[in-house]
């Protein structure tokens, strides 16, 4: 699942640091906060927390949310136009991957295979396979974009916000030649 690569991109986030506008900490929040969050609504989880599949599958989710809270509250990420077009672009070929994979394997990764969880889930509104596929597709991009939205709202805003018309108190040096501090005004 999708999931299986967010925590992975949670975990190179936090280890990588760096510019946290940049893409690598865009993604795990988009994904984190889109489509992770599906994973709480609608666990795919059919163990009991006696069983090992139970307890990854919710500390990893966990994980996942967490590094997502904690770019946007310690780090100060911001999902930005580039980090929502790479996002998209990266989930995209991803989920092409593993439908060409399931259709190979029989298998449902990213929930584009034949067959769907044997819980019920929102996928079982979206209709039959092959148009499932699309359906999967374009509601990861709307909920993706959705998450993104108020940041680049709030992006839009601060760059067509008027400059600031306080006064600016600080004094300048005088330079003298060669950049150097010129003697005190008296």
């Amino acid at each position: 699942q999708l999931c299986d690569l967010a925590w992975m991109a949670a975990g190179w986030s936090l280890w990588s640091g760096g510019d946290p506008q940049r893409v690598r900490h865009q993604l795990p929040v988009l994904w984190g906060l889109a489509l992770s969050v599906l994973g709480y609504l609608t666990p795919a989880v059919t163990s009991g927390p006696g069983g090992i599949h139970f307890w990854t599958f919710w500390i990893s989710h966990a994980q996942i949310l967490g590094v997502a809270l904690i770019n946007l509250a310690a780090f100060g990420t911001r999902p930005d136009e580039r980090g929502l077009h790479r996002t998209l672009l990266v989930t995209t070929g991803a989920c092409a991957l593993a439908t060409v994979f399931n259709l190979i394997f029989d298998t449902s990764y990213f929930f584009t295979g034949r067959a769907i969880p044997s819980n019920p889930t929102p996928l079982d509104m979206l209709g039959s396979w092959p148009l499932r596929i699309v359906w999967v597709m374009l509601l990861g991009a709307v909920s993706l974009t959705a998450v993104a939205l108020p940041f680049l709202l709030d992006g839009i805003r601060v760059r067509r916000s008027p400059p600031s018309r306080t006064r600016d108190t600080t004094r300048t040096v005088p330079r003298g030649p060669g950049g150097a501090p010129g003697p005190p005004r008296t």
